[in-house]
């Protein structure tokens, strides 16, 4: 399972049996942000909208936290899908089959 999954399930608004683990995680997911669907001619996007918790950097390393930071000065200004796109300009996950899990 991937996050394109569980995103195409909340963007086309599908049903889930109780039992299917992706519903868990959609719901975990609306625990923390509130997701409006943006449909456009070519496209659907979700818009991530913030909801009023604090982000509790306890739950991090030191080196785990760098790295967000990093992510988040180098990405701020931009759209939630030009930084998905962004992922398609490295090589490594250009050259990967479908399907194929990069870690």
């Amino acid at each position: 399972m991937v996050l394109s999954d569980i995103f195409g399930i909340i963007a086309n608004g599908e049903d889930l049996d109780e039992e299917d683990e992706r519903l868990f995680l959609i719901q975990e997911l609306l625990d923390y942000l509130d997701i409006e669907i943006l449909t456009n001619d070519k496209f659907i996007e979700l818009k991530f909208i913030k909801m009023e918790e604090e982000f509790d950097e306890s739950l991090f390393d030191k080196e785990e936290m760098k790295t967000i930071k990093k992510i988040v000065d180098k990405y701020k200004e931009e759209t939630p899908r030009k930084v998905a796109n962004a992922c398609f300009k490295i090589d490594e996950v250009r050259e990967t089959e479908l399907n194929e899990i990069i870690l």
